[in-house]
């Protein structure tokens, strides 16, 4: 590891109040083009002298989502979005102001310009497809597509525009770095959890010398991250030697890269995560007061309450990247001691009965066999662990454990195939029962296609799952009906079933506004806000047994914009 490189920075580590993003450098290296909430575009110096707004966005106008230059220097293509839920791609000159449409669709394309200034990568269906545009003539040409439960993220060119490298993903079963020429030919760089990133995001950018570099967090925390570079091959898609480190971040998770050849500048978008067990009390009409409960130092994020108890399950990232769990009573505050894990213990959520914890951890089975991630239960009387023999496969991802009060005391897993959800009952002692429902995702006009949170009501007679961000389904066990009710207030990222069946609590945000909490009658589909922020994110819900809690991890997230010389 080195550190030649010199970091500037170019807006506060911590800005709270002045939230930019998506930094875009000139390619003469002296400007940046750049996004701040809630979209508009900014043109500023890179000392920092000069700013000027290019175009303002506001709720009744576009919303400046995407910025690149192009290779010359004189426009910027834009991605817009509209109140009419549209996404053109516009060229925006930077003499004369005037804006050009060159491709209007319904779906955010992230398109990356060629270095020859051609072309751009973009992807569609939901980022299952890259395809190349051209930008004369607006046509467009598929590269390669993946199956309904992959994604890919963050494509970005090979110095001589012949080649692209992107990051494939299962979401939280794998994440792999590959390298494929526009023959279609592929290979894979780099497999790593701690690879992924969102799909507004870039990890990657391939220097004009070849090397390729990318970023790495250090944990699931997500508090560090580090520059990688991988060398690679002149002419051909493989690596040319071992990845190196040659930069580190300390507690700031670096995105967007951008980079100007001409002055040898790194550009990115910085943002410093802290994370907390945030509690609060339902009123009796429904309203959410937020309850201080004693912190621990490390990152923690709420896991499940115990069932017929008062405690909560928290797992905390430790600073050594081990994970350590432990109870804690939401009405004292006591802490008990639970686990005290080797890295990546994930529990997931305790069973009907309260008396075990499920969670996956890393299994090797004996010393000739790779390791694996694998389904356990933990019990809570005597601290015993059982091996449940599951392990994810690539075909069921995005697995999630619902366990309703009122049910028979085992719980219930779901998982995500294709474009299926698959339910299981879920036995602490005898693992995983054969498939109890195939439930079709409704996807004729989902943008995604992928179930973002699942939850078994309490009296399990009702499956509630989230899809598009906005379309809650409810099953009904008892009729074999599915009938589907919409969010209306920005875009939903969780939700848990009241106790009593009436109400989806769930959690989401506003782009380019506050983040919060909601309910909707499961019923009628009446929606209310009943908790906003605008700096803390609510993330990893969880509903108490007694019905009058409900707990969530808050991220509370700043942003920056920083520069990188001398790579």
């Amino acid at each position: 590891e080195h550190e030649s490189a010199k970091l500037t920075m170019l807006t506060p580590a911590t800005n709270t109040k002045r939230v930019l993003s998506k930094p875009a450098i000139s390619p003469d290296g002296t400007q940046l083009a750049v996004i701040e909430n809630p979209g508009h575009l900014l043109l500023k110096s890179i000392s920092g002298q000069e700013e000027k707004m290019l175009l303002k966005g506001v709720e009744e106008e576009h919303l400046t989502m995407h910025v690149q230059w192009h290779p010359s220097g004189e426009k910027l293509l834009l991605v817009r979005a509209t109140q009419d839920g549209k996404f053109p791609l516009i060229w925006f000159d930077l003499a004369t102001g005037e804006q050009s449409i060159l491709l209007s669709t319904d779906e955010y394309l992230h398109p990356v310009i060629s270095p020859d200034g051609s072309s751009a990568l973009i992807r569609r269906d939901g980022c299952r497809e890259i395809a190349v545009l051209d930008l004369e003539t607006g046509d467009i040409k598929s590269l390669v597509r993946t199956e309904i439960n992959q994604q890919y993220h963050t494509p970005v060119w090979g110095p001589n525009s012949q080649r692209i490298a992107f990051i494939e993903a299962v979401p939280k079963i794998f994440y792999r770095l590959q390298c494929m020429d526009l023959e279609g030919n592929t290979t894979t760089l780099l497999s790593d959890l701690l690879l992924r990133s969102d799909m507004f995001q870039s990890c990657l950018f391939w220097h004009p010398d070849g090397r390729l570099f990318y970023a790495l967090g250090h944990d699931w925390a997500l508090n560090d991250s580090d520059l990688w570079i991988q060398p690679m091959n002149e002419s051909s898609c493989e690596a040319a030697g071992d990845p190196r480190r040659v930069y580190s971040f300390h507690t700031l998770i670096v995105r967007n890269f951008t980079f100007s050849a001409a002055t040898n500048r790194l550009v990115f978008s910085g943002t410093r995560v802290d994370e907390s067990v945030g509690l609060f009390e339902i009123g009796k009409e429904g309203g959410l007061k937020k309850v201080d409960l004693p912190q621990t130092e490390w990152p923690s994020v709420p896991m499940s309450f115990v069932n017929n108890s008062n405690d909560l399950v928290i797992r905390e990232t430790m600073s050594n990247n081990n994970t350590d769990v432990h109870l804690q009573d939401i009405i004292t505050g006591e802490f008990k001691p639970l686990l005290a894990g080797p890295e990546d213990e994930s529990p997931l959520a305790t069973s009907t009965d309260g008396k075990y914890l499920f969670r996956f951890r890393n299994h090797i089975p004996d010393e000739n066999q790779e390791e694996q991630y694998v389904l356990w239960s933990h019990c809570l009387a005597d601290s015993q662990d059982i091996n449940l023999h599951h392990t994810p496969q690539d075909d069921d991802y995005s697995l999630w454990i619902s366990s309703p009060v009122l049910g028979d005391g085992s719980s219930y897993m779901f998982s995500q195939r294709g474009t299926d959800l698959v339910v299981r009952q879920l036995s602490a002692t005898e693992g995983l029962e054969p498939e109890m429902l195939v439930l079709p995702i409704p996807i004729e006009d989902s943008r995604y296609r992928n179930i973002l949170s699942v939850d078994m009501s309490h009296d399990a007679r009702q499956i509630a799952f989230l899809v598009n961000y906005e379309d809650i389904n409810i099953y009904d066990l008892a009729s074999k009906e599915t009938r589907t009710l919409t969010v209306d207030s920005g875009f939903a990222l969780g939700m848990r079933w009241s106790v009593d069946g009436q109400w989806l609590y769930i959690r989401g945000y506003e782009p380019g506004a506050s983040r919060w909490i909601g309910r909707m009658d499961a019923q009628t589909g009446q929606q209310e806000i009943l908790w906003n922020s605008e700096t803390l994110l609510p993330n990893e819900m969880w509903m108490a047994p007694n019905g009058k809690h409900l707990s969530c991890q808050l991220r509370g997230v700043s942003s920056a914009v920083g520069m990188l010389e001398g790579l």
